[in-house]
């Protein structure tokens, strides 16, 4: 089984060590029962999400938009920072926001294509009140260390 969701990012909570992290969801897939069993024993994690990471959301929010930001993660080569977690780990959808800046924006950008035309995002969580309330918990928690 494999589906591939576009340009959707999403909410992962990998390790609950480190808190939420943004990525942006390349790929869903199951492993085949064929090798399922050789790779993971009895311990089969079931469906799996190929994704890019963006950095941590920081404590401080942006002062003007009360918004985190959060930056594409790239290794030494330049290329997007990957990883294959469990379907389980994602929690919700995002919506990102670009950071425009102070520069005309092209018009041949859209939707589907503006997570490849930037790096720097903020991570909206005025969209609803669930993300507005994850995000309000994850701020209070990170105040408490």
């Amino acid at each position: 089984m494999v589906r591939k969701p576009g340009s959707l990012t999403v909410v992962v909570e990998p390790d609950h060590s480190i808190g939420i992290r943004v990525a942006r969801l390349r790929l869903i897939f199951k492993v085949s029962e064929v090798y399922e069993r050789a790779l993971f024993g009895d311990d089969s994690p079931g469906a799996l999400a190929f994704v890019e990471w963006f950095t941590l959301p920081p404590r401080q929010t942006d002062p003007v938009n009360g918004m985190h930001m959060v930056t594409r993660c790239r290794n030494v080569q330049g290329e997007p920072e990957c990883a294959i977690v469990e379907l389980v780990d994602v929690r919700r959808a995002c919506h990102l926001m670009p950071k425009f800046g102070r520069q005309d924006v092209a018009r041949a950008i859209t939707s589907e294509s503006i997570l490849d035309n930037f790096d720097d995002f903020f991570l909206n969580k005025w969209i609803d009140k669930d993300m507005y309330r994850s995000m309000y918990w994850n701020e209070a928690e990170s105040d408490d260390e």
